[in-house]
């Protein structure tokens, strides 16, 4: 998959040439970045702007959700429309450490409107804010690709979220993301799929759920980790039925 399919770029207002910043599309409809690219025209009510990456159309989306940079650095976006898009995978990154990755942002170049990048994932370090947070080795990651998704070529999915970097030549000007699993932890409508022996579990699925399987009735929608029995099983939303297990 082609993550720049689900990718979209920050403005301020349709008319505007300036780009903000970068986004990416889950599967919930959403619209991920980081709060420092919106900072300066925050308001609980504001409306951003987006493009999808390719598209000329420029739409507007409502704030879902906002951690400021001091904490978190989060924003969700959810469009005022429907739109058609190809949401990417998301998963956890815990088990990504030394894998290749690949990203798409917008850094001011021009008459260039965005750009490729691609580098190495590190593994985690702690943020100055106290979190988990990833760090990469990457020659084309600058300004501009704040919000940008971390994709994991290996897994094939989003494992994090672009948010600074050092312009420091010593330490060879490392960038950091927010995990999705921290993400996860102040944004639980976040479809994450977890990642168990280097595969990505699709949400809802801890195993075959076949004759001879477990059977839990759920009220209303569920969505994170179910235990049953010795087994922690994480799930999508589901109002019904969660089976799980095989025939032995």
């Amino acid at each position: 998959m082609d993550p720049r399919s689900a990718i979209v770029a920050i403005k301020s207002n349709p008319r505007s040439e300036q780009i903000l910043g970068t986004g990416f599309f889950v599967s919930t409809g959403v619209i991920l970045t980081c709060a420092h690219v919106i900072e300066d025209y925050y308001h609980p009510e504001m409306t951003a702007f987006f493009r999808l990456e390719g598209s000329a159309d420029v739409l507007g989306a409502d704030l879902e959700f906002y951690s400021p940079k001091e904490e978190f650095d989060v924003a969700v976006l959810k469009p005022k429309r429907k739109v058609d898009f190809s949401p990417l995978r998301v998963a956890t990154s815990e088990q990504s450490k030394l894998h290749e990755f690949s990203i798409f942002g917008y850094p001011a170049l021009g008459e260039i409107h965005g750009l490729n990048g691609a580098g190495r994932i590190l593994g985690w370090i702690q943020s100055p804010a106290g979190h988990n947070q990833l760090q990469l080795d990457s020659d084309q990651v600058t300004h501009g690709f704040s919000g940008a998704p971390i994709w994991d070529e290996e897994l094939e999915a989003v494992v994090g979220m672009l948010q600074s970097g050092v312009a420091v030549e010593e330490v060879g000007k490392p960038s950091f993301g927010l995990p999705m699993e921290v993400l996860k932890e102040i944004y639980p409508d976040l479809p994450l799929e977890k990642v168990v022996g280097g595969k990505v579990q699709p949400a809802g699925k801890g195993g075959s759920a076949g004759e001879g399987g477990t059977t839990v009735n759920v009220e209303g929608d569920v969505t994170g980790n179910i235990v049953i029995g010795s087994n922690n099983v994480m799930v999508g939303k589901n109002n019904g039925t969660i089976q799980y297990g095989s025939k032995s």
